[in-house]
């Protein structure tokens, strides 16, 4: 009987190593994804040299966002915005769900 739970307890710890494994793996990436784009934007602004007096800014705070600016290419910022939100808002239930359904085992 006593090797059942320690067998259960070893189970529960190779989830968890999974899972934040799985974590990990999507912070990485998604720094190296805000990385790439950084450096595209620097290289197109380099060898196209066309400048645009547009400004705009978009902080999260959790899934909602916040959107500031000016410019023709703010209704763009906007939209991709809403959509990231809708994402994101999405991808907190269903990891809320998957997350509860791993506490329940």
């Amino acid at each position: 009987m006593n090797l059942s739970v320690e067998d259960n307890f070893l189970e529960s710890d190779q989830k968890e190593n999974a899972l934040s494994g799985k974590f990990l793996l999507l912070l990485s990436l998604g720094f190296a994804l805000v990385f790439i784009g950084v450096i595209i934007v620097l290289v197109a602004t380099i060898f196209l040299g066309e400048a645009s007096t547009s400004a705009s800014a978009v902080i999260f705070i959790g899934p909602f966002p916040l959107i500031f600016g000016s410019g023709v290419d703010t209704g763009w910022i906007i939209l991709l915005s809403i959509i990231i939100a809708v994402v994101s808002i999405m991808l907190f239930f269903v990891m809320n769900k998957c997350f509860s359904a791993f506490q329940e085992e």
